[in-house]
């Protein structure tokens, strides 16, 4: 629920946060996790709303953390990219795209 509320109040309509890779140690069924590493891809097409959410991520994950007696770092060390507007030509060819497939599905 707090993805959704951090793109709702942060990011512009184009706004994405997606899990990249979790890393889960042991990765033994029936086994509590003793570690778990993740990676989040936080997306917009400002770069304004980019820190913003990437703010409020940080904050909701310390306080998560907090709450349940769990230790915390952040490794920013993949860095961050500035956001780049798909060129309009191509976006409308991958818009026509996705639609023909679409069209193309049994049942629609």
């Amino acid at each position: 629920a707090a993805i959704p509320s951090i793109l709702k109040q942060h990011g512009s309509p184009d706004a994405r946060m997606t899990v990249g890779k979790v890393d889960v140690q042991p990765n033994f069924p029936h086994t509590v996790a003793g570690e778990v590493c993740f990676s989040v891809n936080i997306r917009d097409n400002d770069e304004q709303c980019m820190q913003a959410m990437d703010d409020a991520f940080a904050t909701m994950a310390a306080e998560v953390a907090a709450r349940h007696g769990l230790e915390l770092s952040v490794d920013r060390r993949l860095g961050k990219l500035a956001p780049v507007r798909l060129d309009p030509r191509l976006r409308a060819v991958l818009e026509g795209e996705a639609r023909a497939l679409f069209k193309e599905q049994p049942g629609r």
